[in-house]
């Protein structure tokens, strides 16, 4: 109830923060577009031109950044897109802005024309990037979980994304790989983590799965999974939770069988499970992580009641701020 009570109050101060006035940015295609985002086709050498429309649908004037990205794969697979400070080599090199910052009032929008010069060398298929628009304020700041005189803070930053694809013509290859197997975790789950590379140049989504064995050859684990969107050209470490018992310490073996287009692939690799592994995960015996498990199973249980009495105050603040005219 205590922990269910301190987020709701957090919530209720977010709320109530939204309802002040702030500008609001967000960025879409100036023309229609059916998928929502840029789909560009293009030729290596070749420069295009296209533009994006900036609005700002908050209740107070400001100022906006605007740059542009290079796409990746997130961890959990799905496009994602690298920070402003990362390099950038594939589209978010290619594209130029007209501008690099905007200013509108409330309930304004302007459009911004851009250019993409895709080089000579780029290779055929699928490339993504993103343009950005980030506030110019600073990002704001907000402390986390103050007990015992222990704190966290979340750096908070306020972006919009719209995706900018390319598509450079020639053959089209689907190339998957999975480049091994290693254990990890988060405190209180085991986890393995499978390497996988998108080194063909088209974008794939697959189903796989992945089969323990143990040294005697017996099966011990199985979980079937599904990838979102792998990104041509990126590696990620996925990481697929065991679920049952934890691995005991011990040698085994993994195969992991994808399926990405209709292009099927197995491979096997050896894999531990050792005591620094279990201890990254579960703490070191006598901690209070590694005391009792009982106590992870009751923390999630509280987790997941206030998460439920989040979403119930929010959608009554929600509807309690559009009734009063605030948002």
């Amino acid at each position: 109830m205590a922990l269910g009570l301190s987020l709701a109050l957090a919530l209720i101060g977010a709320t109530a923060a939204r309802a002040e006035a702030k500008p609001a940015f967000s960025v879409q295609p100036a023309a229609k577009s059916k998928t929502g985002y840029f789909v560009l086709a293009a030729t290596p050498g070749a420069t295009i031109q296209s533009s994006v429309e900036v609005l700002n649908t908050g209740n107070r004037t400001g100022t906006a950044s605007i740059y542009a990205v290079d796409g990746t794969t997130g961890q959990t697979s799905g496009a994602v897109y690298r920070s402003r400070q990362e390099p950038r080599r594939d589209v978010g090199a290619w594209i130029q802005l007209e501008k690099s910052t905007v200013s509108l009032a409330p309930h304004t929008k302007e459009t911004i024309p851009f250019a993409v010069s895709v080089p000579a060398g780029a290779f055929a298929g699928q490339h993504l990037g993103g343009i950005v628009v980030q506030p110019a304020s600073p990002a704001g700041r907000k402390t986390v979980g103050k007990a015992n005189h222990a704190s966290f803070q979340v750096k908070i930053r306020e972006l919009s994304v719209v995706a900018v694809e390319v598509n450079l013509p020639g053959t089209r290859a689907v190339k998957t790989e999975v480049t091994g197997i290693r254990a990890g975790g988060i405190p209180g789950r085991q986890s393995l983590l499978i390497g996988l590379s998108n080194l063909g140049n088209v974008f794939v989504k697959c189903d796989g799965s992945l089969t323990v064995a143990n040294q005697d050859g017996q099966r011990v684990k199985h979980r079937d999974f599904a990838l979102d969107t792998l990104v041509s050209h990126t590696h990620i470490n996925y990481p697929l939770y065991t679920s049952g018992k934890s691995l005991p310490n011990g040698t085994y073996k993994g195969t992991v069988a994808l399926t990405c287009r209709g292009h099927h692939l197995v491979r096997s690799f050896p894999f531990k499970i050792t005591s620094g592994t279990q201890e990254q995960v579960f703490g070191a015996p006598g901690h209070p992580l590694g005391a009792n498990s009982s106590n992870h199973t009751l923390l999630y249980v509280l987790l997941g009641a206030g998460v439920l009495l989040l979403a119930a105050i929010a959608f009554g603040l929600y509807r309690y701020l559009w009734r009063e005219g605030y948002i």
